[in-house]
């Protein structure tokens, strides 16, 4: 037995069927397209306006940068997973300023969990490799402040800043996978 429809239903049950290969085809090239062409990193592009809120997040200012040494920004994922990475010369930064904000931690003091927090975000350090490695930034040299860690089965998404006084530098370090 056939069920039968009008010419007006069979026209919106067309019309709604174009609408969604159009729809499925569009998702598809976008896909498509950031999985190859769009897989792109920028590399030593970063200014000081696109970084001052590394300084704003840790409460140094903006005002200090002096200028943007290195960057790295890889593309993001249609899932989220990027790494981003920035070294920013300051004007000024001493040890006892840091020492003396709570949020910030000298990194041969960091506990576990920073610590593989640090390692998380330095694995990625082949598509930056200006990064300084973790047994660098778990040492007395830099501080670190966390600003976002994630864990699922460990460490999956990570925000680090680390700062090392002796030379005013400030590396930002963003990764999820």
């Amino acid at each position: 037995m056939a069920i039968r429809i009008g010419p007006t239903a069979r026209n919106v049950l067309a019309v709604w069927g174009a609408v969604c290969l159009v729809a499925v085809v569009g998702f598809g090239s976008i896909v498509a397209y950031s999985l190859t062409f769009g897989a792109r990193s920028r590399d030593d592009r970063a200014t000081a306006h696109d970084v001052r809120f590394v300084l704003n997040w840790t409460q140094l200012g903006e005002q200090r940068i002096e200028t943007v040494v290195r960057s790295h920004e890889s593309t993001v994922h249609f899932t989220g997973d990027h790494f981003t990475a920035y070294a920013i010369r300051v004007r000024t930064l001493s040890e006892e300023e840091l020492a003396s904000k709570a949020r910030w931690v000298r990194g041969d003091r960091a506990d576990a969990f920073m610590a593989e927090a640090i390692r998380f975000v330095t694995a990625a350090g082949h598509e930056a490799p200006w990064l300084p490695a973790a047994e660098e930034l778990l040492s007395d040299k830099y501080y670190v402040w966390r600003w976002r860690v994630e864990v699922m089965d460990g460490v999956s998404a990570a925000i680090l800043i680390f700062a090392r006084p002796s030379d005013k530098m400030i590396y930002y370090a963003s990764l999820q996978v």
